[in-house]
């Protein structure tokens, strides 16, 4: 007779085109044995046509606090139907709804990102409805160190806590970069919202600056789309917005920098993908890049676009600095962002 599947009920707030909803999309596919099911409280939905035709999917038309309420009476619904054995939900709503209807199920709640920084210290009543939510039954997931420690210096939590890493799919380290030399143009690339958060404007800017030839594409999408081609225009700068693309492991070696500007970042998805291509990296010195990367990448000054410029002339001049940075990360990416090490972590915090 055949072990019994546990159910898994996921939830999230949207299906955008987030690192977030990338990872929950690749662990549902890439956990077998599972049951799973998939809640979505609302727009956007970019994503949708990469969930699996057995996972079982929901949307819940929410819309914010005013919907809440409605929100909530649906999801609880939908609760008492599937009689899943583990609720693990993703973001801020998805994780306050997720304790409220979780009855019996264990509970899970990941973080993604600095939601401490982002939310609690500028939102007392988001803070408050937290503390109130939050019990030591539960289970914190926590995407890195610093996420981890971001969280805990607004809210007190004494239950269980796992810290796993994002993981990227093994076709990323199949395809990786093995060739450092360079052409006359120098051939720069990043991926990632268009947000504010981002700061694409440091590195238009910076490569602005340059003297030799270069080019940057920028892959990704997002409200600051209008501010950014007026910046190129401005600067005339050999800036190419190419939106979004799904074929990242194909795409992305035959650049020969990559560059993430980021003022804020949780644990940067777009970041692992390029080290296990091996990328040569530069990027701006937040504390989550440097955790990821172990310090192994090139570190410009945060927001600082003439130290930007000095490092990418740096890294450029320096195929031995390249291949160096490329191979370090690329073995960190291999030692902690590797698919068999996530299910592994999962299996285990889910069936203890």
């Amino acid at each position: 007779m055949s072990e019994k599947r546990l159910k898994v009920l996921h939830i999230i707030d949207s299906l955008g085109l987030g690192g977030a909803e990338m990872l929950l999309l690749n662990s549902i596919n890439d956990l077998e044995n599972y049951t799973h099911v998939l809640v979505v409280l609302g727009k956007p939905e970019d994503l949708k046509d990469r969930v699996q035709a057995d996972t079982k999917y929901y949307r819940l038309n929410f819309k914010g606090p005013l919907s809440f309420l409605a929100t909530y009476f649906k999801l609880k619904k939908i609760i008492s139907k599937e009689k899943p054995d583990i609720i693990h939900s993703h973001l801020y709503w998805s994780i306050i709804l997720g304790r409220l209807v979780k009855k019996k199920a264990k509970f899970f709640f990941s973080l993604h990102g600095l939601i401490g920084q982002r939310t609690f210290r500028k939102n007392i009543v988001y803070r408050l409805i937290e503390k109130i939510t939050i019990s030591s039954s539960q289970h914190m997931i926590a995407v890195s160190e610093t996420v981890y420690e971001d969280y805990f210096r607004y809210i007190s939590f004494k239950g269980n806590v796992s810290i796993i890493y994002n993981y990227v799919p093994d076709n990323f380290f199949t395809s990786r970069k093995t060739d450092y030399t360079l052409s006359d143009t120098l051939k720069i690339v990043t991926v990632g919202s268009l947000k504010a958060i981002k700061d694409h404007e440091t590195l238009i800017r910076a490569v602005s600056l340059l003297k030799e030839k270069y080019i940057l594409d920028i892959y990704g999408c997002g409200e600051n789309e209008n501010r950014l081609r007026a910046l190129i225009a401005e600067l005339n700068a050999d800036v190419f917005l190419k939106g979004v693309e799904y074929s990242i492991p194909e795409l992305l070696p035959q650049y020969d920098l990559f560059i993430m500007s980021s003022v804020s970042e949780g644990h940067s998805i777009a970041l692992l993908e390029a080290m296990a291509l091996g990328m040569p990296l530069v990027l701006s010195d937040i504390s989550s890049f440097k955790e990821t990367t172990e310090d192994n990448a090139i570190f410009y000054r945060v927001g600082n676009k003439n130290d930007l410029k000095t490092k990418i002339e740096m890294i450029r001049s320096d195929i031995a600095l390249r291949e160096k940075v490329a191979e370090s990360c690329n073995a960190i990416a291999r030692r902690y962002a590797s698919k068999e090490k996530y299910l592994a972590q999962i299996k285990t915090v889910y069936e203890k």
